[in-house]
């Protein structure tokens, strides 16, 4: 399974790892995610501003950061791509700053990255 999160801003990578991170680890817990980019979108958007404070910020940037609410990381569908849309963005994508992140995983491997 691929996951990739269009997210245009590069300044959030740790803050995305630490979200396809946890996608990861539910994976390998339950050999399945919701495919439905409805339903991973919620997932995603429940986990990112934990995952902000946990991963990237730490309460360095002013208590909880320089977003406020965390509503600047909330993503919607269209930003989610899976499996062979995935594969067809990269492609088609020579280079991306860094700003879309990928989750790709099957019940032997997994590997997260940025283009």
């Amino acid at each position: 399974m691929k996951i990739a999160i269009k997210f245009g801003d590069n300044d959030f990578y740790h803050m995305w790892y630490g979200v396809l991170t946890v996608l990861a680890e539910a994976y390998k817990y339950s050999k399945r995610l919701p495919i439905e980019k409805t339903r991973l979108c919620i997932i995603i958007n429940k986990l990112v501003y934990g995952c902000y404070l946990a991963f990237q910020n730490q309460f360095e940037y002013n208590n909880e950061g320089g977003h406020g609410d965390g509503s600047y990381y909330q993503i919607n569908e269209d930003q989610i791509l899976i499996d062979h849309e995935v594969d067809e963005y990269l492609k088609e994508t020579s280079w991306d700053n860094s700003e879309t992140f990928v989750l790709s995983i099957d019940d032997y491997h997994c590997e997260i990255w940025s283009v």
